[in-house]
């Protein structure tokens, strides 16, 4: 609950004796709270609080605000020792709350995996034969048997701070790159070097299983970042909301460590009950320039009913599957900012230097996203949450998640190449930006293609968007039935109509038929769709739908590729 001084000190009697003696029983528990001062408080502020509470309470950690830190103390006490120390500095508090928590997001399916002899991470991309998650992102249609992300950087020099229940930071997929970084409970605040050999111990094969997918050298998606494992959670898969708080006062502090990106694979359900301060800091460690990422939950729900992936300041991850279908489990809605692979992945396990293990779950769709934002830092360093969030939503493959969901974003991680107007310098992406809708605008704007290579509908519900795409009608969601179109390039710069840029395509197999230059494309996840992709076009496109199935469509844009001589 929330409650401040007045509240804690002035409760209402409870009539009855054994409601009474209920009541003395509560308030001679001892419980953790989480006490916030306020905004522009010092560390010496911070300090005179913990002075005046030393004596009755126990203090278990002490935010640093001059350091960039949390003014803020995680204390335990009965209530009445509270009501003791509060009216003392009652105007330097902002809230108290009482300790309560989140959980790591439960996986669904778990299993043991051998090694794969062809699963291998070659010494430069493209990799071959990875798992299928990494083989997806890098693909805007299926599969290819290889990964090739478009930055070779490979997340170097980018720190992942992994808040979970630790990581095995001697997996041999981690190379020396991971380490046991901080371990928050009980007890206070661990940092792990020079602690005991357990400081962030795996004890679960959550953590370590998530890191795997950020930066293994052949399970993850950025395999030079720096990995740390932070554990918040007991091994039961709790995570008190005061450790992950000091966990993020920690990482603000360590200015040293950045770029940065925190991976949260964690939730919890959002209530009124829920501290309003987990939010106020995520947003800190935001503004800080620390990208957040987090999964969406697997209760198969609306995500903003989950913290903290309901949160502004967090880009939330749904999951899918090899298919593209959303996971039937996988949370949903306006609170999701994209989709990623989290159905059955092999990564990194935690019962030897050695094992693999196969997960299911929006924990495992979380480190794919987190992976590809260590990517884009390692790229450019100097680019804000604001703006990586931007460039993911602006480059994800859209309209082919099935089953998304109304509310839901259509839009699939990808961190393969850029073609035509896709292609633009990553500096150039907003750097500050005050909202979720406002980034995905600014970004769309930002990767306008030029006016002069556009589309124009002739006949029929088809449309265009404001940079010049053509789509299907209601475009991501299913077009209609019995539906003809024809639609063209609107303006022939220099002779030329330009080349097809493909963003989207599913339709009926055999049935609902885009025809370009002669020939007819169809299908559900078709690969016909990549040699589409890349077309020089050269008349009239027409499209034809039956009475039948319908799917999401199709989304085309021109591009420039050239001079009239081809060059």
């Amino acid at each position: 609950f929330r409650t401040g001084p007045a509240q804690l000190m002035g409760k209402q009697a409870i009539t009855g004796q054994a409601a009474a003696e209920s009541n003395v029983a509560e308030t001679q528990t001892r419980k953790t709270w989480i006490v916030q001062l306020h905004d522009g408080a010092t560390d010496a502020e911070v300090g005179a609080l913990r002075r005046s509470g030393s004596r009755a309470c126990e203090i278990v950690f002490e935010g640093r605000p001059d350091s960039n830190g949390l003014a803020m103390l995680v204390i335990k006490a009965t209530e009445a020792e509270l009501g003791e120390v509060l009216p003392i500095v009652s105007e330097k508090i902002k809230f108290v709350t009482e300790e309560t928590a989140l959980r790591l997001t439960p996986e669904i399916e778990v299993s043991e995996q051998e090694p794969d002899a062809s699963e291998s991470a070659p010494s430069k991309p493209p990799q071959l034969n990875p798992p299928w998650g990494l083989d997806r992102i890098d693909d805007r249609f299926g599969l290819d048997g290889t990964y090739g992300p478009r930055h070779m950087n490979a997340g170097a020099g980018v720190h992942v701070f992994v808040l979970d229940g630790g990581i095995r930071d001697t997996h041999v997929d981690f190379e020396g790159r991971a380490d046991r970084f901080l371990e928050v409970n009980d007890e206070g605040l661990l940092l792990c070097a020079g602690a005991p050999t357990s400081c962030a111990e795996d004890r679960s094969g959550h953590g370590t299983h998530v890191a795997g997918t950020i930066g293994g050298s052949t399970y993850g998606v950025a395999k030079k970042s720096l990995l740390h494992g932070v554990k918040i959670c007991n091994d039961d898969g709790s995570c008190s909301f005061s450790w992950i708080v000091a966990a993020l006062d920690f990482i603000l502090q360590a200015t040293h460590m950045r770029p940065a990106v925190v991976s949260m694979s964690l939730g919890g359900f959002y209530s009124s009950f829920t501290p309003p301060f987990l939010g106020e800091v995520i947003e800190s460690v935001w503004k800080a320039g620390i990208v957040i990422v987090a999964s969406a939950g697997n209760e198969q729900n609306s995500a903003c009913t989950q913290v903290p992936a309901a949160y502004k300041s967090v880009i939330a991850v749904g999951a899918t599957m090899q298919i593209d279908d959303r996971t039937w489990w996988s949370n949903y809605g306006s609170c999701v900012d994209l989709f990623a692979p989290g159905d059955r992945i092999v990564s990194t396990g935690f019962s030897s230097d050695t094992a693999l293990a196969l997960v299911s779950g929006t924990s495992q769709a979380c480190p794919h996203v987190s992976g590809a934002a260590a990517l884009e830092l390692g790229e450019n360093a100097k680019l804000k949450p604001a703006a990586i969030r931007a460039i993911l939503l602006g480059s994800a493959t859209p309209g082919v998640v099935q089953a998304a969901r109304t509310g839901s974003p259509n839009k699939l991680l990808y961190v393969g190449p850029l073609h035509g107007f896709e292609r633009q310098e990553r500096d150039a992406a907003p750097a500050e930006l005050k909202d979720v809708d406002g980034e995905r605008a600014a970004r769309e704007e930002a990767l306008a293609p030029p006016k002069r290579y556009s589309f124009e509908v002739l006949e029929g519900p088809c449309t265009v968007d404001k940079h010049g795409c053509a789509l299907s009608s209601n475009f991501p969601d299913p077009y209609g039935n019995d539906e003809m179109c024809r639609i063209r390039a609107a303006t022939r710069a220099g002779g030329l109509l330009g080349r097809i840029s493909v963003h989207s395509f599913s339709t009926e197999f055999g049935f609902d038929a885009l025809v370009v230059n002669g020939r007819t494309y169809w299908g559900f996840r078709t690969l016909d769709a990549a040699y589409l992709d890349g077309e020089k076009l050269q008349g009239d496109i027409t499209w034809s739908s039956n009475g039948f199935a319908s799917y999401s469509g199709w989304k085309l844009c021109l591009t420039a590729f050239g001079s009239p001589e081809g060059k």
